[in-house]
């Protein structure tokens, strides 16, 4: 299983992030019902210094492959090249360009993600919750699976087009 690890530029310091408490997820709507996907394997290399937001950098990587869906029939139909095609696009990766500060503990970050082979644009929401020694990070976002032509044979009735994304990361330094 990948790590995720925190690299934070004031004091230098590798924080190592609880991978058992830690999740990636999306959801998807087919009709009147929500399908959860839960990523198994990802990693992230990750800076951050909320005085220095400039140089922040966040960079996550999933692999398609260890998806797995609260749904049997989706979980057959995510390998297919109409889905995710994990057999030639093995890889979903989001890399950041810029962080800003909006409110106390939360940032936006926006970035492209690369994913079945094309890229757009992502911004996530991210709040962190900063205790005295364990961390957890809240992000949130949703992209927009037919700028990947995920899915394109479906219309849009059958399966809806935005994807929430959601991320819990738990670190201690």
């Amino acid at each position: 299983m990948m790590a995720w690890f925190l690299a934070t530029q004031t004091n230098a310091q590798l924080a190592t992030v609880d991978h058992e408490e830690s999740s990636l997820s999306f959801e998807v709507r087919s009709g009147d019902r929500v399908i959860i996907g839960v990523f198994g394997l990802w990693s992230a290399d990750i800076e951050f210094d909320q005085d220095n937001l400039e140089a922040a950098s966040f960079k996550v990587i999933a692999e398609i492959s260890s998806i797995s869906l609260s749904d049997e029939i989706a979980q057959a139909m995510v390998a297919t090249t109409a889905w995710l095609a994990p057999n030639e696009f093995p890889l979903a990766t989001f890399e950041s360009e810029t962080v800003t500060a909006f409110e106390e503990n939360s940032y936006r970050v926006d970035g492209s993600l690369v994913l079945r082979g094309h890229t757009a644009p992502v911004e996530l929401i991210i709040v962190i919750e900063d205790p005295a020694k364990t961390a957890v990070a809240a992000v949130r976002g949703q992209i927009d699976r037919t700028d990947f032509a995920i899915g394109s044979s479906l219309g849009l009735e059958i399966v809806g087009r935005l994807v929430p994304v959601n991320a819990t990361v738990v670190f201690s330094q």
